[in-house]
């Protein structure tokens, strides 16, 4: 009779256990998880409990790199499939082989060491992209390559979403259409967690948390009750250093060390300036607090080294700073968890804007002036965006005299073929490259119209390293170009300041545009080595970011072509209307 009752009472613990645990996952994975041969602890990764607790149907995180942050994921959605009945939990990584990795490494190890998760794993639906937990399902997979399997969804998790295929992430998000899980406020279906390494400011990750609540882990100084967020750059101080933190270079930290003064590195408080030490930054004085409270669309999180006091120091995070060198994007990005933009990963507004010298030449006057040997880059679309230039030999610069949005009418070949022939000859142009996909039938119109050779379609490439940046093919007369390569040189021509841009009203979206491109890096495991890979994602309109690249791509290949050719420039006096040009 004793031990009925004992399984009637484990039972109904069980069966309270299924009805709460989604608010407070943390304590089931706690109670039905091991780590390392003990019961799974948030011990010394307090700042997520709150991420894992959370009832919001849509949050995204800001992490750094190593703080378990994926470990605690993958237990998240186990618990997940363990709690609730029927569902469906989809992981994605930016790889089919990180995503492989990640069941082997992580998901494996949990199932393997709870006895209760063991026990509701379906025999024979074990493999590394599928894995039935008692009547629920799990989905792991890559953004990169394969098609996002269809099936639908309840829980959708993105880890590492900078560096995963945006396209491929909405088409996992349409998979939570039919979700049972509801936001009574929103309407929206299924619940979406989004997890990465930030990248460049205003893209991915940083961009979704911009737009969310913005909780941030406080803490409350000991010395003085106040409350703020701990900062690296803003609260380490490290004697023998007087310049802000933000200025310290790794040469400059290596020198500090050799003086054996990194040691005294400590975090203070921003009121009161007195050391908060490890025992300050423990739980008892931390509070995840809402920057933006009234915002519920979207929860956002933000996770910080110091957050993890047992792990990192302000010692540690300089000593990564030595270890980085001169990568300090990766440096941000990856030890710090903070997205960044320089003039390695983005073309900086600051410097087009110091550049807008050249006074605008309209096509009527161009026509009229005679002007020749012309270059022009051209991105087509429903909308095509042409940019048209001459290189300033008294200057060295390319002088870039319109910016032109052209929008189709009628018959989409001829028109376009129409209005950029026209372009062509009025600026005497000579030199155009422009997209060779998808629009091909436009541009081999418009190609066909222009003496050979003037007009050229490219076909970007990501794959081809032994490109080193472009090849004219005279046969086909189109360029093959390796599409980070000549996007890395165009974004350093312009803030160099190697092109000159015209003050007219189009520079307005010319700027926005140019915003609308970012660099990522990331690190690949290749065997046994790390490699970088760098690829320019899309994070708004980005056309004249792309008839940019052409352009300059333009200036480059007649310019090879025209060796040692130097043109002595001649002005005339004209008078267009009323007015003396």
């Amino acid at each position: 009779m004793h031990q009925l009752y004992e399984e009637f009472i484990a039972q109904v613990e069980d069966a309270l256990d299924r009805q709460s645990s989604l608010g407070r996952l943390s304590f089931w994975l706690e109670k039905n998880t091991r780590l390392s041969g003990r019961p799974y602890s948030l011990k010394g990764h307090e700042a997520h409990r709150a991420i894992l607790d959370s009832r919001h149907n849509n949050s995204v995180t800001i992490k750094p790199s190593q703080i378990g942050l994926t470990e605690l994921t993958a237990r998240l959605v186990l618990g997940f499939l363990s709690v609730e009945q029927d569902v469906v939990a989809m992981y994605l990584l930016p790889t089919v082989g990180e995503s492989q990795r990640f069941t082997k490494s992580r998901v494996d190890p949990v199932i393997r060491t709870s006895p209760y998760l063991k026990s509701i794993l379906v025999a024979g639906s074990d493999s590394s992209s599928f894995k039935q937990i008692g009547s629920s399902q799990l989905v792991t997979g890559g953004t990169h390559g394969r098609a996002i399997i269809s099936v639908p969804t309840d829980l959708l998790v993105i880890d590492e979403l900078d560096f995963c295929n945006s396209e491929n992430v909405a088409t996992a998000e349409s998979r939570l259409t039919h979700s049972r899980f509801v936001d009574e406020e929103t309407g929206t279906r299924g619940i979406k967690r989004k997890l990465s390494t930030p990248t460049a400011v205003g893209i991915g990750v940083d961009y979704l948390y911009s737009q969310s609540n913005q909780f941030k882990r406080l803490v409350k100084c000991k010395h003085c009750a106040s409350h703020f967020w701990p900062q690296f750059y803003k609260h380490v101080v490290v004697p023998g250093w007087d310049r802000p933190m933000d200025e310290m270079s790794y040469l400059d930290a290596t020198l500090l060390e050799s003086k054996g003064l990194l040691a005294g590195a400590q975090l203070l408080c921003e009121y009161c300036y007195k050391p908060i030490t490890k025992e300050n930054l423990g739980p008892d004085y931390r509070e995840w607090v809402a920057e933006f409270p009234s915002v519920t669309m979207q929860e956002g999180f933000h996770l910080s080294p110091l957050d993890f006091p047992e792990y990192h120091t302000p010692l540690s995070i300089i000593h990564k700073l030595i270890s980085y060198k001169n990568n300090l994007n990766h440096f941000k990005n990856f030890v710090l968890g903070l997205a960044h933009s320089d003039s390695s990963n983005s073309i900086l507004d600051e410097k087009v804007k110091e550049n807008i010298s050249v006074r605008p030449v309209p096509p009527d006057l161009a026509q009229a002036l005679g002007i020749t040997g012309c270059v022009a880059g051209l991105d087509v679309g429903k909308v095509s965006w042409l940019l048209i230039g001459k290189r300033n030999y008294s200057t060295g610069k390319l002088d870039v005299l319109w910016a032109e949005q052209i929008r189709l009418e009628g018959n989409e070949d001829d028109d376009l073929k129409v209005k950029v022939t026209l372009r062509l000859r009025q600026y005497g142009v000579i030199k155009l490259v422009s997209d060779g996909m998808p629009y091909t039938p436009s541009i081999m119109a418009i190609q066909s119209a222009r003496p050979e050779g003037w007009v050229l379609p490219n076909f970007y490439t990501l794959t081809d390293n032994r490109l080193p940046l472009y090849i004219v093919d005279e046969k086909e007369w189109v360029v093959k170009s390796n599409r980070t390569k000549t996007l890395n040189l165009f974004a350093k021509k312009v803030n160099h300041g190697d092109i000159q841009w015209p003050a007219m009203d189009e520079m307005e979206a010319v700027r926005k545009h140019f915003q609308g491109m970012k660099r990522i890096d990331r690190l690949l495991e290749v065997g046994s080595k790390k490699e970088e890979e760098s690829n320019w994602v899309k994070s708004g309109e980005d056309h004249y970011f792309h008839a940019g690249n052409y352009l300059s791509m333009a200036d480059d290949i007649l310019g090879e072509e025209y060796v040692g050719w130097v043109p002595v420039p001649t002005i005339h006096q004209i008078r267009v209307g009323t007015v003396s040009q």
